[in-house]
């Protein structure tokens, strides 16, 4: 029997791998499909036949093992002045945000799952995981009930669906359980699932709920602080330093009582106000703020250091990317160098989780050693950067490709201060073709990245391999789509640039 079912492993990569081959074409992602899927499916497999671990964490640990975490808004954005070579605040992902969603809800499920006290049908549930088996700890929930816990089991199947990547069946039951049962929690928990997925307007429009059924003070404080992440993101600067603040203030007060539960989440907000002030390049503010922070995290290390440790790289990081934009170079160049120590760390004992933090770091130190005009040195980590992210992308395209373009947009431009233009105008093309592909597939998160590589190649073919005919073309398409963008002040600003190098040919 083992065998037979080892045989039809074997036989779904074979399957899977060549369908794959049909579509895409490719040799080289046949075979990473065909070795990822015998892989996974035999470590699978190997991990069902062993019924002499604990199932329930085993099971829990072998799906998180997978699992990569990306903090929402931790980094901030960048001001480079010179359009060519500006660098865009790492942009939360879709599939990022499904995998730390995912990763959340597993943690909760475990500590949940974990009591002695559970009621007869979690008890079901919880067997069925222990024996691997998702499908069937789902089935055996019934939602049609008018019971108590009806709302409690629509939340514990959306759980479930979630860690199955299922959210819009998740979804449903999420929105079943606050329809049951409208509490604080339920509206909460809906909520925070819509801002992880990015559905920001459906996200708010619950956590104004949870602010009319707030009764605990840490209540308020994180509906205040989540609805502060997303008037950021929506570029609503006063409203979401407003929201911040007063997170942060309900934050101080309950740390003054309780350092270890809350002093995390005080260093939280006040890392965020400090990306805040960055992007309104308030940079005294910022300052303030990150280095408070810092100093906070610095404290918590010794208490948890795996579970402080990568905030504090992150913060430094943050201050790398305050003192660059303020040229205070020495500064910057000394916080990054922390920052990436820390991260290398990290990476040596996980390195899926770490490595792409690494490559961030190394990218800002490129950008800080490119404004310094130290090109070689800027080379290397560019490089670098390109090398780790294009090994992350061929192994999850989906997360980690918008990277591997960034990289490429900015190492055409610095080829072209280095006056390699033949070079730098291949790393253009390229950046382009993936813009261009990520795009066909999410218009509105990549089209201002298409519109940044087109001016890039407009203002190369007019200044440094003068090409009216493809200067105009580049400058006429970047436009085009610049059009079809949401209105921000970086959209802006590449449409004032694009109209400067036509009307400059003109």
């Amino acid at each position: 029997m083992r065998v037979l079912i080892r045989i039809m492993i074997l036989g779904i990569a074979v399957i899977g791998a060549f369908i794959t081959y049909l579509i895409c074409a490719k040799i080289l992602a046949c075979i990473s499909v065909f070795f990822a899927i015998v892989g996974i499916s035999l470590f699978v497999y190997a991990y069902i036949e062993n019924s002499g671990k604990d199932k329930l964490g085993g099971a829990m640990s072998t799906i998180a093992s997978f699992i990569v975490i990306f903090m929402p808004i931790d980094d901030p954005k960048d001001k480079t002045i010179q359009l060519a070579f500006k660098f865009a605040d790492e942009r939360i992902e879709g599939l990022k945000e499904e995998i730390y969603l995912r990763d959340k809800t597993i943690e909760v499920l475990k500590e949940e799952l974990a009591r002695k006290d559970l009621p007869t049908w979690e008890q079901v549930v919880r067997d069925y995981l222990e024996k691997g088996k998702l499908q069937e700890a789902i089935e055996s929930i019934d939602t049609n009930v008018s019971d108590e816990e009806a709302a409690q089991k629509h939340i514990r199947k959306a759980q479930l669906y979630i860690t199955n990547f299922q959210f819009t069946e998740a979804e449903q039951h999420y929105k079943q359980a606050v329809a049951v049962f409208p509490s604080y929690d339920n509206n909460f928990a809906i909520a925070a699932f819509y801002y992880r997925l990015n559905k920001l307007s459906e996200a708010i429009t619950y956590y104004n709920h949870c602010l009319s059924l707030v009764t605990l003070p840490q209540e308020r404080a994180a509906v205040l602080h989540d609805m502060g992440c997303i008037q950021y993101k929506n570029n609503a600067y006063r409203e979401a330093e407003a929201s911040y603040k007063g997170s942060l203030k309900i934050g101080r007060e309950l740390a003054s009582k309780n350092r270890d539960a809350y002093l995390p989440s005080v260093a939280r907000i006040l890392n965020n106000l400090g990306v805040l002030h960055y992007s309104k390049n308030e940079y005294s503010e910022a300052e303030a703020f990150l280095k408070e922070a810092l100093k906070i995290r610095r404290e918590l290390v010794p208490k948890s250091r795996d579970a402080y440790l990568p905030d504090v790289a992150m913060n430094l990081n943050n201050l790398g990317e305050l003192y660059r934009s303020k040229n205070e170079y020495s500064s910057a160049e000394a916080f990054y160098k922390e920052a990436l120590e820390i991260q290398k760390e990290l990476a040596s004992k996980n390195q899926d989780a770490y490595l792409p933090d690494v490559a961030l770091i190394l990218n800002n130190l490129g950008a800080l050693y490119y404004n310094k005009n130290e090109y070689s040195e800027a080379e290397v980590f560019f490089v670098k950067t390109l090398k780790i992210r294009r090994e992350l992308a061929s192994k999850n395209q989906d997360a980690y490709l918008p990277d591997v373009a960034l990289i490429l947009n900015n190492l055409g431009a610095l080829y072209c201060c280095k006056n390699e233009y033949s070079t730098s105008e291949a790393f253009y093309k390229e950046a382009l073709k993936i813009r261009r592909e990520l795009a066909s597939k999410s218009r509105d998160a990549y089209l201002p990245d298409v519109a940044q590589t087109l001016v890039n190649l407009s203002m190369f073919y007019q200044d440094d391999a003068p090409n009216k005919k493809l200067s105009l073309q580049y400058a006429r398409e970047a436009m085009e789509v610049l059009g079809k963008c949401n209105h921000t002040p970086t959209v802006q600003e590449y449409l004032d640039d694009a109209k400067r190098v036509i009307e400059a040919w003109n």
